[in-house]
C-alpha cells in the first residue's frame, strides 16, 4: 500500500498535473485546481534556495511593478491576467523544486512525466481523428475540430495544442536516435505525434517542430555518426513520403479539400495584416510607459487586438524593465539547457522550438511552456545525468 507523506503527495501532484495539462479546454482546469488545493501542502513542505528566489523576482517584480504603474498612471486594471501571471509563476518553481526532491525517489522522473504528457497527447489525436471519421466535431460540448479543419483537441485553440504536441514529438523522436529497441513502436509514436502536429495547421508549429527536430539532428550527428547517416536519411524518406501522399491525396472532410487547405496554411493569410499592424503598436505602449509599461493582460486596450509575439507583449506591458527581466531569464534557462548532459535534449530542442514559435504567437501563458522551463532548469543542476543510457 502506497504510504501517503508530503513527498507522495509532491510525485503524484506532478504526475496529474502533467497529465492535465493536455486538457485545458475549460478553465480553470483539472490541473489548475489541484495546483490550488494543493499549493498550501507545496509552501510548508517545499524549501525554495536562492535560485528559486532570483527566477520567481525576475518574474514578479516587473509583473507587480506594471500592474500597479498602470493602474496608477492610466487607471488600467486587470487583476485575472496578474493572478493568471502569479500562478504560472508560482508553477514554474514549484515545479523545478518538486523535480528536484525526486531524482533519487524516481531517477527516470523526466521519462515518467513525459510518458504521461504522451498519452495524454495521444488522447487529444485520437479524439481528432475520431471527429474526423464520423463528423462529430463537438464532443461534450468541446469542439475538437475547428477553424475550418484545424485539430484542437481538448485545448481552446489550435495553435496551442501544435506546440504541445511539439514537445512529445520531439521526445520520442530523441528515442529514436538513442536506441534500436522497439524502433517500429518508437517510429510509430514519431510519425503519430508529427501527424497531431500537421493536423493543428499552425504555421508557428510547424516551424516549432522543424527547428526542434533539426537541433536533435546536429546533436546526435556529433554523438554517432554511423546512427545518424542512416536514421536521418530514413527520417527524411519518411517525411517526404507523407508530404507526397498528402499533396497528391484527394481527401475531403466536412466539405473541405484537406489538399486545398494545406496548400492555403503554407501562404500569407489575410488576418497577417492585422497582426503585423497590433505588433507594430507595441511602440505606442513603450511611448506611454517605457519604464514599465502599461501593466500585464492590457495589450488589448491599446490594440483590440492579441499580439501574436510574445517578446513584444512582455515589452509592451512590462516596458524596459520587463524587457530587460525577462530577457534575463530566457538567456539563463538557455545557458541551463545547454548544460544538460544524459539523454534529455529533447528539453534543449524544445526550448528552441518554443521561442521561435514565441515570435508568432502570444506564448506566456501556455502552462507546458513553464513545465517545459522547470524540466529544463531542474535537471541541468543534476551532477550526474541520472537519465544516461
Amino acid at each position: 500500500m502506497v504510504k501517503l507523506n508530503s513527498r507522495t503527495i509532491q510525485y503524484y501532484l506532478l504526475i496529474l498535473y502533467t497529465f492535465f495539462s493536455g486538457v485545458v479546454f475549460f478553465e480553470p482546469s483539472v490541473g489548475d485546481i489541484l495546483f490550488i488545493v494543493l499549493l498550501p501542502i507545496l509552501i510548508i513542505h517545499v524549501k525554495f534556495k536562492k535560485t528559486e528566489f532570483s527566477l520567481l523576482a525576475l518574474l514578479l517584480v516587473p509583473a507587480l511593478f506594471s500592474f500597479f504603474w498602470g493602474f496608477v498612471k492610466f487607471g488600467f486594471l486587470n487583476f485575472k491576467f496578474v493572478f493568471i501571471d502569479i500562478y504560472l509563476f508560482l508553477l514554474f518553481v514549484f515545479f523545478k523544486v518538486c523535480l528536484d526532491n525526486f531524482y533519487e525517489y524516481d531517477r527516470n522522473i523526466i521519462d515518467t512525466l513525459m510518458k504521461t504528457w504522451l498519452a495524454v497527447a495521444y488522447l487529444n489525436v485520437f479524439t481528432g481523428l475520431f471527429s474526423y471519421a464520423t463528423g462529430r466535431f463537438n464532443i461534450m460540448g468541446q469542439s475538437i475540430v475547428g477553424f475550418g479543419i484545424r485539430l484542437i483537441g481538448f485545448f481552446k485553440d489550435p495553435n496551442v495544442f501544435g506546440p504541445f504536441a511539439c514537445v512529445c514529438g520531439l521526445y520520442v523522436f530523441e528515442k529514436f536516435y538513442q536506441s534500436n529497441k522497439n524502433l517500429i513502436f518508437t517510429i510509430f509514436n514519431f510519425g503519430f505525434m508529427s501527424l497531431g502536429v500537421f493536423l493543428s495547421f499552425s504555421r508557428a508549429a510547424w516551424l516549432n517542430y522543424f527547428a526542434g527536430l533539426l537541433f536533435i539532428v546536429l546533436v546526435y550527428s556529433f554523438k554517432n555518426k554511423n546512427m545518424y547517416k542512416w536514421r536521418t536519411l530514413l527520417l527524411v524518406f519518411l517525411l517526404v513520403f507523407f508530404m507526397v501522399m498528402l499533396i497528391f491525396s484527394d481527401i475531403t472532410i466536412a466539405g473541405i479539400s484537406f489538399k486545398e487547405f494545406f496548400k492555403g496554411r503554407l501562404g500569407i493569410k489575410s488576418y497577417d495584416a492585422q497582426r503585423f499592424a497590433s505588433q507594430g503598436k507595441s511602440l505606442v505602449m513603450l511611448d506611454m510607459s517605457k519604464i514599465f509599461g502599461i501593466g500585464p493582460g492590457n495589450y488589448e486596450r491599446i490594440t483590440n487586438y492579441s499580439a501574436h509575439n510574445t517578446y513584444l507583449r512582455y515589452m509592451g506591458e512590462r516596458g524596459f524593465f520587463g524587457l530587460i527581466t525577462g530577457g534575463l531569464l530566457v538567456a539563463f534557462i538557455t545557458l541551463r539547457a545547454l548544460k544538460i548532459k544524459g539523454k534529455y535534449f529533447f528539453l534543449a530542442a524544445s526550448l528552441i522550438g518554443l521561442l521561435v514559435n514565441s515570435y508568432f504567437v502570444d506564448t506566456l501563458h501556455w502552462r507546458h511552456l513553464w513545465i517545459v522551463f522547470a524540466m529544463i532548469v531542474s535537471y541541468s543542476y543534476r551532477k550526474e545525468p541520472y537519465g544516461e543510457s
